[in-house]
């Protein structure tokens, strides 16, 4: 369900010379898929612009019926919950959509995994949170692999593994549902920008005027807190770190972002942000090198020549960063210029 927070309309002043009609902004903000989705849309009118916002909160609520994992009547819930070794017929939206992230999770050789519900559970990561003890964490570990699913291209089917096996669509979901408003937005509007709970994209129907719009990167331990900006043009960025969601048990603290190899939580080193045309690879992808780590995950990235990824350090609050060379375009400032990061 879906409430509304807020409506903004605002008349934007026309450039001389440019264009004969003002600019009408609409601003809105909605809960979705246990987050937050700050819509932002510019267009020649008032009807077009809260018409098409419109067409994007409806479409969000549309997709999260069909991959939450919190609400027991979506199509991937339904899954999640099937029989095991039974093979489950999906929409082809879903179908392919989990395609998608199996393929990317081969192309990281694991490190975004989006089979990894038995170690969420096994942690509580939902709940309160506990350790879980070694044979638990064995087993979890195994039934979080690539095999926990069996995808048949044939028939569009899906079948569970084992019984602790679900899939869920954290690391990707958000980034899904962004990609799925490009073909509805394309054309239709001036401008739109959506923060999906901090993963944000860009539309400019001109993207060639102008610098692109000013996007912010947080600190990695203080959301509240930019460190960084860049401007984008068509593309989302999406970030993954842990500088909010953690879990204490009893003296200790750890963080939401677990490692499918040894079933651990990923250690609070800093942040990761990837910018891509995709928002579900950007999505995925900086998890995946999040759980790498700003080393490895830094040559993996610059092994493929197209990733444009930031890695910022957190020694202890002593920032430093680096980035892949698709990275440096997108930087609104010269990157020496930026406070607190060496």
């Amino acid at each position: 369900m879906i409430h509304l927070a807020f409506l903004l309309l605002q008349i934007l002043t026309p450039i001389e010379g440019q264009q004969e009609n003002p600019i009408v902004r609409v601003e809105r903000e909605a809960w979705i898929m246990g987050t937050s989705a700050v819509v932002i849309i510019e267009a020649d009118s008032r009807e077009f612009a809260m018409q098409a916002s419109e067409t994007v909160i409806r479409e969000l609520e549309r997709f999260e019926s069909v991959v939450s994992t919190w609400r027991s009547d979506s199509e991937l819930s339904l899954l999640n919950t099937s029989p095991v070794g039974e093979n489950i017929p999906l929409s082809q939206e879903l179908f392919l959509l989990l395609a998608r992230a199996e393929e990317i999770s081969r192309r990281t050789k694991g490190s975004f995994n989006p089979f990894m519900g038995s170690l969420i559970k096994v942690w509580d990561l939902r709940g309160e949170g506990r350790i879980p003890n070694s044979q638990e964490l064995q087993t979890a570990t195994r039934h979080a692999q690539l095999d926990a699913f069996a995808l048949d291209f044939t028939h569009h089917t899906v079948a569970r593994n084992f019984n602790s096996s679900w899939i869920e669509t954290g690391a990707f979901g958000k980034g899904a549902a962004l990609a799925g408003l490009i073909p509805l937005l394309s054309g239709s509007v001036s401008y739109a920008e959506i923060n999906f709970g901090g993963q944000v994209w860009v539309y400019s129907r001109n993207p060639t005027e102008g610098l692109g719009r000013i996007i912010q990167i947080a600190h990695p331990s203080d959301r509240n807190e930019s460190v960084l900006s860049v401007r984008l043009r068509n593309q989302s960025i999406a970030t993954s770190g842990i500088s909010e969601r953690f879990i204490e048990v009893g003296d200790e603290s750890f963080g939401h972002i677990l490692d499918p190899y040894s079933g651990f939580p990923v250690d609070p080193w800093g942040s990761v942000s990837v910018i891509s045309s995709d928002p579900m690879e950007a999505d995925a992808l900086a998890t995946a090198l999040f759980v790498m780590g700003p080393d490895k995950g830094f040559e993996w990235a610059r092994k493929q020549q197209d990733i444009a990824a930031l890695f910022i350090r957190d020694n202890h609050g002593q920032l430093s960063s680096k980035w892949t060379t698709s990275f440096q375009e997108f930087f609104s400032v010269p990157q020496h210029s930026t406070k607190g990061i060496r």
